[in-house]
């Protein structure tokens, strides 16, 4: 919890343990026990009980009576309709990114920053797109995607090593993409897609290698606020084909949102 919240009178910290018990559920993570919630949030057993029975009977979590594992609901959903409902460029995005997807058949996404992270609000996969490449939702640290990477490029070198300090290390599910993620490399990779105005990777590992590419939404200020990104299979792209054939029309897209 948030020191300065204890000294807000309207601050309801009874609501915020309740919200933290929701975010606790993760794609690596997408059900628990009542003592995994409490080791993974940090609030007693007993809380955590009182907060997944009074979830449960909202409706929102679900348990399952022989394992004691609790796991969210599809009224999960109702919070992310409501937002991509009111978000204007989700909507304005959708039509444009659907189309730039089928007409290369590729899987393309929009990304927006919140805090340190990208999540990706709309994703329009291909017929071959990996089934984790398809979540609406899904989070990442900024700093180890190309979406991230090229909007953190409009922030100055000493912002985006305070963006690093924060960062809590690898995660586990990453070890095996060939991120990069190496203090140094990643600064300079974020300053190489300063240079370019498009930020490029690519990802091996598993059955499908990919070749990641991202340019920036701009606002009226030339401030990023998003940016479309686009995973390309590595048996039909290649670096030199994905930046003579597909980056016009990522750039193209993203200036006309």
């Amino acid at each position: 919890m948030k020191e300065n919240s204890r000294q807000d009178p309207l601050f309801i910290n009874s609501l915020e343990k309740g919200l933290i018990v929701l975010k606790a559920f993760t794609e690596s993570s997408p059900e628990m026990t009542l003592g995994e919630l409490s080791q993974e949030t940090g609030i007693t057993k007993s809380s955590a009980q009182r907060f997944c029975h009074t979830l449960t009977t909202l409706g929102l979590l679900k348990k399952n009576e022989k394992t004691k594992r609790y796991s969210p609901t599809l009224k999960y959903l109702d919070f992310a309709s409501c937002y991509l409902s009111s978000d204007n460029l989700v909507r304005l995005a959708n039509s444009k990114l659907i189309e730039l997807s089928r007409r290369f058949n590729i899987t393309v996404n929009l990304a927006q920053l919140d805090g340190n992270d990208i999540v990706y609000s709309i994703r329009v996969p291909n017929s071959k797109a990996p089934h984790a490449t398809t979540l609406l939702g899904s989070r990442r640290p900024a700093i180890l995607t190309t979406g991230g990477r090229i909007i953190l490029s409009y922030k100055t070198d000493d912002e985006i090593n305070q963006i690093i300090d924060e960062w809590d290390g690898v995660n586990p599910m990453f070890l095996s993409q060939n991120v990069i993620s190496d203090r140094s490399e990643i600064l300079e990779e974020i300053r190489k897609a300063r240079r370019q105005g498009y930020c490029f990777s690519e990802q091996r590992g598993g059955n499908h290698s990919l070749i990641n590419v991202s340019v920036p939404i701009l606002d009226g200020r030339g401030q990023p606020i998003a940016a479309v990104h686009s995973s390309l299979l590595t048996s039909e792209w290649n670096q030199e084909k994905a930046i003579k054939e597909l980056l016009p029309h990522l750039i193209e897209t993203a200036n006309s949102i």
